[in-house]
């Protein structure tokens, strides 16, 4: 209670004049006990679900874990802080910013059921990337043996039809093989095969990076705006 206002108003009507006295008590709630109790509780829940962000997402079981408390804690929480308040049918400021907190939350909760199931899609799409990767590279060197074979044959029938010289047959094979390493030398620096790589823009190391700076920013924004709101604006109102 901050203060205690006695007014005196007299009133006057056709049966006579009348007096009225009006006590009006000015009352101030306390918010140390609502901040120790409600805010900073789920402050805390909601920073500790950022904690996922930063778990390894092949640890399944402990970021759905972690996920999974900190929405039953929040629950709890909301459940017996309500309890102890008076049952009244307007939206208080508390509810808002249980209700925010709740959203980040059960954001953290989706963030990690879409990361788990973006990451099952890539593992597929790699393995399928390989086994045709692999297959194109099979094709390549059964293609390049294939000519190279053409090649030494192509050589040997023309040393073959080319007259010796001076006297002296010419050295077939030596020949060959000395044109055939000139074909492999020129063609070492071949490109491989086109590379089956995933068009997939959104990734799950994406998401994961951008999550945790987005949920922390974007709760501190909200941070500031309620506080800002609730607890400067509303008082330099009344």
């Amino acid at each position: 209670m901050e203060s205690i206002e006695l007014t005196n108003e007299t009133f006057s009507f056709s049966t006579g004049s009348f007096i009225q006295l009006q006590v009006k008590f000015n009352l101030r709630r306390d918010l140390l006990f609502f901040i120790l109790q409600s805010y900073v509780p789920s402050t805390f829940i909601v920073m500790c679900s950022w904690v996922a962000f930063w778990i390894n997402r092949e640890g399944i079981p402990g970021r759905a874990c972690l996920s999974i408390t900190t929405v039953l804690s929040l629950i709890t929480l909301i459940g017996s802080t309500n309890a102890e308040l008076p049952n009244v049918s307007t939206v208080k400021a508390l509810d808002i910013y249980f209700g925010i907190c709740f959203l980040f939350v059960f954001g953290g909760l989706f963030e990690f059921a879409t990361v788990i199931y973006l990451a099952m899609l890539e593992k597929q799409e790699k393995a399928e990337i390989t086994a045709k990767r692999n297959k194109a590279q099979q094709y390549m060197e059964k293609l390049q043996a294939k000519r190279e074979a053409e090649l030494v044959h192509e050589l040997h029938e023309s040393f073959q039809a080319l007259p010796a010289q001076n006297g002296t047959p010419m050295n077939i094979s030596n020949q060959a093989l000395s044109v055939l390493d000139e074909y492999k030398l020129m063609h070492s620096n071949m490109p491989t095969p086109k590379q089956f790589n995933s068009k997939r823009r959104l990734t799950a190391s994406k998401i994961e990076l951008c999550s945790r700076y987005t949920f922390p920013s974007l709760f501190l924004l909200f941070e500031l705006v309620y506080w800002g709101y609730f607890g400067f604006l509303r008082d330099a109102k009344s």
